[in-house]
């Protein structure tokens, strides 16, 4: 009985721990808006040239919108432990802009991400292997 209830008590815990780490997480990426500062894909030399107003938010409700520079966007996200993302039905309205080759490119890059790491003031979000990442800073809290 009491071997039972030590091996209760530590999977207790350990869920316990695997919750709030995952909270933290989201703690530091949902209310704030990101704007987005650098796009570094790997085997491209080239820096990617980010337009200004390119942003995104993560709602507490599972919700991402923002802009891609000249076209809002919207969808949804899934966080998945630690720092597992998954940010899917992202559309845009289609307003035609000078920079739509940027826009197309971006929202491919989001539908790829799977990984992020957050903090106060960075978000990074990564694709496959880390094959590219996505950096933003803060730009404050939202409401």
């Amino acid at each position: 009985m009491k071997k039972s209830f030590i091996t209760l008590f530590a999977a207790l815990a350990l869920s316990a721990g695997l919750l709030s780490s995952c909270q933290d997480g989201r703690k530091h990426l949902t209310g704030v808006r990101w704007d987005l500062q650098e796009i570094i894909v790997e085997d491209y030399i080239p820096t990617v040239s980010v337009p200004q107003g390119v942003n995104i938010i993560f709602s507490d409700s599972s919700r991402v919108y923002g802009n891609a520079g000249c076209n809002n966007i919207n969808g949804g996200y899934t966080l998945q432990g630690k720092d597992q993302i998954t940010l899917d039905r992202i559309a845009a309205t289609l307003m035609w802009c000078p920079n739509m080759e940027f826009e197309t490119d971006y929202m491919k890059l989001l539908e790829k991400v799977e990984r992020f790491s957050a903090s106060d003031d960075r978000l990074v979000l990564y694709g496959p292997q880390k094959s590219f990442r996505l950096i933003y800073t803060s730009a404050g809290k939202v409401d």
